[in-house]
């Protein structure tokens, strides 16, 4: 049809399908498997930070609870184990 179609502007040959085939590099299934397995890593990684949360916020529930349980026993300590149902907060009748 036109002349300068098929060439590049410095006037070289553009590239035929046959040299593209024997062309190194990647091509469109090796890229799709790579983003697979990019994302199935990332996915991975994602649950790893929610799991890492979730302990966090467990150990520090479970450090407030043991704390709380400490000083109760100190409380129960100081009053002596005789008076511990007044630590607990029944009344003793004897």
């Amino acid at each position: 049809m036109w002349p300068g179609l098929f060439r590049r502007i410095d006037g070289s040959p553009m590239v035929s399908m046959g040299t593209l085939r024997n062309a190194s590099g990647f091509t469109l299934i090796s890229v799709l498997i790579g983003t697979i397995v990019l994302s199935i890593g990332l996915l991975g990684a994602a649950r790893l930070v929610v799991t890492v949360f979730n302990s966090n916020a467990f150990s520090q529930q479970l450090t407030t609870a043991t704390t709380l349980a400490q000083e109760q026993i100190a409380v129960v300590q100081r009053l002596g184990y005789a008076n511990a149902d007044t630590a607990a907060g029944v009344k003793n009748n004897h």
